[in-house]
């Protein structure tokens, strides 16, 4: 049985490998238009973006929002994976589950949660939109010649050793209240796995490799003063789409997490903007999405 407050409902999702998955379901409070996933970046968690919620809640859209396997509430080894295949088979379970007819309307993605939204829409059939938060496209800092020569042994001989992240709070956020969250939060990771690092890095080659295969219209946000990662690689990925609908808005003064910043409110008016052109409500508003289940391979556990 999942745990349900007005327009909001967490449960756990049991994935191919027997991992409980936490899950968090914001229901609309008007009729629904359409479903989103919602992709949340590395280190973090999806619990991180609850004041958004009555904004989503109210523009009608269904929204799936998991703790990646390793993250929150989420079970798994705290950011470890082999391949970012984990996380990539977890959100296309996650999508027949949920969404109306097993596929997401838009996929949102931030930091990390960007590439594996990226990666998403590479290799299963795109969805409808794709909003981008600061999305992992290269590192600002690339990590030092010696660490890297130690890493190419570990991942061998001891892939789950572990490295801190180099990740300041204060590039995270300017606003003082976000930034207060931010460092009392205990499900924050302040550390990686060397197999981890090296999963992403051959995601990172890989979506650029097939960027032709994102069909569907993007919207990016960044700020340019993120010393996260590069907003260098985002312009060069906008390029890169030529004639593809893309859309890039910049802040001149925000640094990596764009939706916990005193503007929030009018960020996230821009992308619901965004997705009402993208997205357009048709005819026949599309089911509520079945969450029940025997708590089986694939489907939600009991809760």
């Amino acid at each position: 049985m999942s745990n349900t407050t007005v327009g909001e409902e967490v449960t756990e999702f049991v994935a191919r490998d027997g991992l409980k998955l936490f899950v968090r379901l914001w229901r609309p409070i008007v009729p629904i238009r359409g479903s989103i996933l919602w992709v949340h970046g590395g280190c973090e968690h999806g619990g991180r973006y609850d004041h958004l919620r009555p904004l989503f809640q109210q523009a009608g859209w269904l929204v799936i929002l998991p703790d990646h396997r390793g993250h929150g509430r989420s079970g798994g080894e705290r950011t470890d994976v082999v391949s970012l295949e984990d996380y990539l088979n977890d959100l296309t379970d996650l999508q027949q589950q949920f969404c109306p007819g097993g596929r997401a309307d838009v996929v949102l993605g931030h930091s990390f949660g960007g590439l594996l939204a990226l990666r998403l829409a590479e290799t299963t059939p795109p969805p409808k939109a794709l909003v981008l938060t600061a999305p992992l496209l290269g590192l600002l800092h690339p990590v030092a010649l010696w660490k890297r020569a130690i890493g190419r042994v570990l991942v061998y001989l001891a892939p789950q050793t572990r490295f801190r992240t180099r990740i300041n709070p204060r590039n995270m956020t300017r606003d003082p209240a976000f930034l207060e969250q931010r460092l009392a939060d205990p499900l924050l990771i302040r550390s990686v796995t060397v197999r981890w690092f090296y999963a992403m890095q051959q995601g990172l080659r890989d979506v650029w490799q097939q960027l032709d295969d994102v069909t569907c219209p993007v919207l990016v946000l960044q700020g340019l003063a993120d010393r996260t990662v590069d907003p260098a690689a985002v312009e060069r990925f906008v390029a890169a789409r030529g004639q593809r609908s893309t859309r890039l808005i910049t802040y001149p003064d925000h640094v990596h997490e764009v939706l916990q910043e005193a503007d929030w409110p009018d960020i996230a008016a821009t992308i619901l903007a965004w997705l009402d052109e993208q997205v357009p409500v048709g005819k026949d508003a599309p089911a509520q999405a079945n969450h029940a289940g025997k708590g089986s391979s694939g489907s939600p556990a009991n809760h």
